[in-house]
């Protein structure tokens, strides 16, 4: 899960999102999306986070495939809206 400090947010605080920043809200929701993702030979990972963007480094199998797209709009982007209603925007490379 997204790093704090050198540690690891486990599931057990990513029951608790509300108490955590925007940005470790963000790494849990990823965290959350990479083992479908991984099954499809895909990987994605978060490349920064500033003003509210979002910034996915898009990699493996993913980075070329016409579903991606798909993928990141209607599941990533939504369970990023539903958890860390502060992301305005989410970049994809």
């Amino acid at each position: 899960m997204g790093e704090e400090q050198g540690r690891t947010v486990t599931e057990k605080e990513a029951a608790v999102l509300p108490h955590l920043s925007p940005e470790e809200r963000v790494h849990v929701v990823i965290e959350r999306v990479r083992p479908y993702i991984q099954s499809h030979g895909g990987d994605v990972r978060v490349a920064g986070i500033e003003n509210g963007v979002v910034t996915l480094k898009i990699e493996g199998t993913c980075a070329h495939c016409p579903l991606a797209n798909l993928t990141y709009n209607k599941v990533v982007r939504t369970l990023l809206g539903e958890e860390v209603p502060e992301i305005t925007k989410i970049v994809l490379t």
